[in-house]
């Protein structure tokens, strides 16, 4: 039987790295649009972002 490259003889699991890699870039994504929102460094959104006041309709009640 072959022997595995480590000294032990046992077999080695773990994380591949480009799951460890995937992970980090989402969770460093996930953090940074947490703090633009929590921070109001998006802005306002909505349909009226998109329009100058004169252009915009207002909505029948």
């Amino acid at each position: 039987m072959a022997r595995s490259g480590n000294k032990s003889g046992a077999e080695v699991y773990g994380t591949p790295t480009w799951v460890k890699i995937t992970g980090a870039v989402a969770l460093a994504v996930v953090v940074l649009i947490a703090i633009v929102i929590a921070t109001g460094l998006g802005g306002t959104h909505g349909p009226g972002r998109h329009f100058s006041q004169e252009t915009v309709e207002p909505v029948p009640q």
